[in-house]
């Protein structure tokens, strides 16, 4: 956050008379939430991966013991179905991530050129 105050585009809406706490909620939070979004979103994709191991570790039931289970009783469509619905949500959180950074930073667009 302190780097992107100093940066040119939060000191010319100063300079044009427009209160602090405007100029940081509106401009500079916008630009400063980018990595934390980035962040927020590669998190919640390493912690999905991980129940596998802590669940059977912590022996706590859900989809992680399900998969182990499944591969010591070589069921593959379970153990295919988990990882196939892992993948797809690590897809959709990776898609709310862009489309959230083209609401944050409007220079960055999708689509044809």
């Amino acid at each position: 956050m302190l780097e992107v105050l100093n940066q040119d585009y939060i000191r010319t809406p100063r300079s044009q008379g427009i209160n602090e706490p405007q100029v940081n909620f509106k401009y500079a939070l916008k630009a400063a939430a980018i990595p934390i979004v980035t962040l927020i979103g590669t998190e919640y994709c390493i912690l999905l991966e991980g129940t596998i191991v802590t669940e059977t570790i912590f022996s706590w039931p859900g989809v992680g013991q399900l998969v182990v289970q499944a591969a010591y009783a070589r069921d593959y469509p379970v153990v295919q179905a988990v990882v196939i619905m892992i993948t797809i949500i690590i897809v959709c959180v990776n898609l709310g991530v862009d489309v959230i950074y083209t609401y944050l930073d409007p220079r960055i667009k999708y689509g044809k050129n």
